[in-house]
């Protein structure tokens, strides 16, 4: 039996949940491979991006709740739908 692609996205959201479960206190500071982001930065900036896409797929208009004022982005939708801009 072949996974659909909604098993697939369970499957890694399942997985990252457990893997963000799993930072400690002090690894929050710590260094990522995204060099110009540290563990919380990281994770903010994927939970921002799943809040955005589950707005997407409603068809709302996305707006990115912000983790602070540096990284406040309100994507706008393109008219007729699609994937939002930066704006």
């Amino acid at each position: 039996m072949t996974a659909s692609p909604i098993d697939d996205l369970a499957l890694v959201l399942t997985a990252t949940g457990e893997l963000v479960a799993g930072v400690q206190r002090d690894q929050w500071d710590a260094a990522t491979p995204c060099t110009d982001w540290n563990v919380r930065e990281l994770v903010s900036h994927m939970v921002i991006g799943h809040r955005l896409f589950n707005g997407i797929l409603r068809g709302e208009v996305a707006r990115a709740r912000s983790a602070g004022p540096d990284q406040q982005r309100r994507p706008r939708q393109r008219p007729g739908g699609g994937l939002p801009e930066r704006g």
